[in-house]
């Protein structure tokens, strides 16, 4: 699954859902990160915790730049 910036509300709230669809089928989700604003690190933040909730896995490729800026490289 592949995330770009900007996402709206409603783009995280979908792209939520069907992460959420994946992980009933599945443990390990991966999501590949481009164009990374904090909208993206929004919702990286929010598919983290949806997958601990799930006991799954969640990795996270691409451009992790702001990810890191923000601090949350090590912990997403």
């Amino acid at each position: 699954m592949t995330v770009r910036g900007p996402l709206s509300a409603g783009d995280i709230t979908q792209l939520c859902r069907d992460v959420d669809g994946l992980l009933v089928q599945a443990a390990h989700v991966v999501v590949r990160v481009e164009h990374c604003d904090l909208t993206v690190v929004d919702a990286v933040s929010r598919l983290r915790v949806l997958t601990r909730r799930h006991r799954g896995r969640l990795d996270i490729e691409g451009d992790r730049s702001l990810l890191a800026y923000c601090g949350l490289d090590d912990v997403l």
